[in-house]
């Protein structure tokens, strides 16, 4: 990965609020991100719970702080998601997104006291060995409540904030991308918010795609940028 060109695109997408692009520059700059991991034998997709696939691409510095970008693809037919999916999550670090494809719906939440039903269970979120997360219920019944959310096409960012209670998700049959940026992590727990009849631990493998479904989702995203796609 290109430090400097990558500190670039971070430092563009970042200061960018959320909402649609019309810089021609960061649009090309990302779409040319995108085709270039999708080409490379490096790119290797694994299963996500929430039902995407996710491609770590590198890391910069920028400013003392560390970015990580990934590719998040919502695609129609390759999904391993996990059952029964939380309501939402959250993050230990900020969120930095770039719908290349959409669309997406981005949906905030917070928890609120348990008042009436649905009721969630609060669920701690580790790594237990490996590429296995486990979600882990803790004591607390709460309820839950929508505080905002986007609808976004094709050429938007949204940011999510470390901690913050969301969801994102595809319409059925959609093939969504997205260039994702993970930046300034920190030492705060992972959450999910479950029904609370769901009060076992929910191990899920993020195991990488085997070679030919990962050859099919790079090239389905090629497909995508294509001129008359893109």
């Amino acid at each position: 990965m290109n430090e400097e060109r990558a500190s670039r695109l971070f430092a563009g997408l970042r200061e960018h609020s959320t909402g649609p692009v019309s810089d021609p520059a960061l649009r090309a700059d990302v779409a040319q991100w995108v085709r270039e991991a999708a080409g490379s034998t490096d790119t290797r997709f694994q299963k996500h719970p929430f039902g995407f696939l996710k491609a770590t691409l590198g890391e910069c510095m920028h400013e003392g702080t560390t970015a990580v970008f990934r590719l998040h693809v919502w695609h129609p037919t390759i999904r391993y998601e996990q059952s029964p999916q939380p309501l939402c999550h959250s993050h230990a670090w900020h969120l930095a997104s770039y719908v290349l494809r959409g669309p997406l719906t981005n949906t905030d939440f917070r928890h609120v006291p348990a008042a009436q039903p649905p009721l969630y269970k609060l669920f701690h979120v580790f790594v237990d060995t490996g590429t296995v997360t486990v979600a882990r219920p803790t004591e607390e019944l709460v309820g839950a409540e929508i505080i905002g959310g986007d609808r976004l096409t094709d050429h938007c960012v949204y940011h999510v904030e470390r901690g913050v209670l969301h969801t994102t998700s595809a319409d059925h049959g959609t093939f969504a991308v997205t260039l994702a940026i993970l930046h300034d992590r920190a030492a705060v727990p992972v959450m999910n918010l479950r029904r609370a009849d769901e009060c076992e631990a929910a191990p899920f493998d993020q195991s990488f795609l085997v070679p030919e479904e990962n050859r099919r989702v790079k090239d389905d995203i090629l497909g995508l940028l294509m001129p008359a796609n893109a």
